[in-house]
């Protein structure tokens, strides 16, 4: 089964909207994309493993190795909404001065 990105319907078919679906990439989850959970999740945002593991499994997952796309970006979306930590804040606020 394929999704068409332009018209997001779902087809066996090969061809949707002149595009060729076999082409398009999958999605994986790399080595950049778990360090970016990881230091937004515990150092610029503080969570403990206990707390991290909770978002994981908000979103569906147990570990960050398993997230799809969409899973992904609602992490980072979740995370981000979270404050900032006082601790990183104080390190900013020193690379700063």
């Amino acid at each position: 089964m394929h999704t068409c990105p332009l018209c997001q319907s779902t087809t066996t078919a090969r061809w949707c909207c002149g595009l060729d679906l076999s082409v398009r990439k999958r999605w994986r989850m790399t080595k950049d994309h778990v360090r970016l959970v990881h230091v937004l999740a515990r150092s610029r945002k503080g969570l403990t493993e206990e707390e991290y593991r909770m978002r994981l499994g908000a979103v569906g997952v147990t570990t960050s190795l398993a997230l799809s796309r969409e899973q992904f970006h609602q992490l980072l979306a979740g995370l981000r909404a979270l404050p900032d930590c006082p601790s990183f804040l104080s390190r900013s606020a020193k690379r700063a001065a």
